[in-house]
């Protein structure tokens, strides 16, 4: 005969087991952003070999870090350590991020991929534009990447990807679209926050970057 005690202790320990296995699941459903890169290219959205910025950071990382702000608030970092990103996108709304990087040299086309739920090879949406050099400039006209030499995550220490050649991402029930992209050369807003390896000012002023997701439920 199975005592009260025990078997409030059996059904205790399946609620916590249930309980934890539910949070699993949600887990495992949500739509994140986990990476994102920026690359030079050609006019072709090819990726070029020059300028590359992305957020995996870590020991055998030695591109420069992109630190992304929202409300004016750095998601990643302040150090090397704190550089990569996991932003949920579960509740339906407009997103608006913020990038900074070091620069080296300003001119030519600078493609971005986003990378969603974990998935670091393979790029969920991918543009490219102009560098913007204009300080007055609006939010400048960019180009869905198809072009089949773009780069993951980690960037030229793995090999070449397709871009995605959509700005849509879907995710179940879940819809993420790029509205927006910019990035813009160190004289656009004159501002000094980050370094190559930390977000902090590093003396020079900044390339300036903005990208817009709108997320929709279609199911």
């Amino acid at each position: 005969m199975i005592s009260i005690k025990n078997l409030l202790s059996t059904l205790s320990t399946t609620f916590i087991a249930g309980s934890i296995a539910l949070f699993t699941v949600s887990k495992a459903q949500s739509t994140s952003l986990t990476g994102l890169i920026i690359f030079s290219t050609d006019k072709s959205g090819s990726a070029s070999g020059g300028q590359i910025f992305n957020t995996r950071g870590g020991r055998g990382d030695d591109f420069y870090n992109v630190w992304v702000q929202q409300n004016g608030k750095f998601i990643n970092g302040l150090d090397e350590g704190n550089v990569p990103i996991n932003i949920s996108l579960d509740i339906p709304g407009v997103y608006t991020f913020k990038m900074y990087g070091e620069p080296t040299f300003e001119f030519g086309y600078f493609g971005l991929n986003l990378f969603f739920n974990g998935n670091n090879t393979k790029p969920g949406i991918s543009v490219f534009a102009p560098i913007n050099t204009l300080p007055a400039s609006p939010i400048t006209s960019f180009s869905v990447n198809s072009n089949a030499n773009t780069l993951p995550l980690a960037g030229l220490a793995e090999s070449a990807v397709p871009g995605a050649g959509t700005l849509c991402f879907v995710d179940k029930s879940t819809m993420v679209t790029l509205t927006s992209y910019k990035w813009s050369s160190s004289n656009v807003e004159n501002i000094d926050l980050v370094s190559p390896f930390s977000a902090h000012p590093s003396g020079s002023n900044d390339f300036t970057g903005e990208f817009t997701l709108t997320v929709t439920k279609i199911r």
